[in-house]
């Protein structure tokens, strides 16, 4: 398999692997809009007292606004801005999973909690194995394709 091939590939997977992440946190966003009670049965179960309206309605912005960036990073993964953006976004996810698991002891381990750190690691891993991957300028990769089939032909 060729260079090229190769990261066209990864550099594929990541935009599936991003749009999947983004329909599963618009999904969730919605979630928290409609039943605020989910804080504190699925994430916040030591603290449930954290759990109302008000901070239903935060978290679910939150996340639709977390939903839009990774949407956005898989449209134009070339960005080079909103790929670290979406990056940080998910390094701060992870990290503040941490803090609450292990600092602030508001959350305990559940398949939620699980659940958001596996796809946080996973998806940390995956955008920075994509840096040697993902060009600053997609017309070079556009460009030497043209070359290539008018070569064939």
């Amino acid at each position: 398999m060729k260079k090229k091939e190769k990261t066209f590939t990864f550099t594929k997977s990541v935009r599936v692997w991003l749009a999947v992440i983004s329909v599963v946190n618009v999904g969730d966003s919605f979630q928290f809009f409609v039943n605020y009670s989910l804080l504190s049965t699925q994430i916040y179960t030591l603290s449930p007292q954290y759990a109302n309206p008000a901070f239903g309605r935060i978290y679910g912005i939150l996340i639709f606004i977390l939903a839009v960036l990774r949407l956005s990073c898989a449209i134009d993964i070339h960005n080079r801005s909103n790929y670290n953006l979406t990056l940080v976004s998910f390094m701060l996810v992870f990290g503040n999973t941490l803090l609450e698991l292990f600092i602030y002891r508001t959350v305990q381990v559940n398949f939620s909690i699980l659940l958001n750190l596996f796809l946080s690691s996973v998806s940390i891993i995956l955008m920075v194995l994509g840096y040697s991957f993902v060009r600053e300028d997609p017309s070079i990769d556009l460009e030497a394709d043209k070359f290539e089939r008018r070569k064939k032909s």
